[in-house]
């Protein structure tokens, strides 16, 4: 299925400093299924969000990303 960005977010917390540890957890928030113009198109959202070495909020990245099957290759997946 071809994707594209369908846009981001982000929120900052403590800035980051020479020596922090960053760790990063993503997680899938939702996704919602719909016929466009496009064909079958998915919309699905995804949550990274940063913390420290201590624990403190540096970042919070929500993003969207775009799938969608064309007629096409629908017809392509079909033979």
């Amino acid at each position: 299925m071809p994707a594209i960005n369908g846009g981001q977010s982000d929120e900052y917390g403590v800035p980051i400093r020479p020596g922090d540890w960053i760790t990063e957890r993503s997680r899938l928030q939702g996704w919602q299924e719909r016929e466009t113009r496009m064909g079958y198109t998915v919309f699905v959202t995804t949550e990274v969000v940063w913390l420290n070495q201590r624990g403190a909020f540096v970042r919070r990245r929500l993003s969207t990303n775009i799938r969608y099957r064309s007629d096409e290759l629908a017809g392509d997946a079909a033979s």
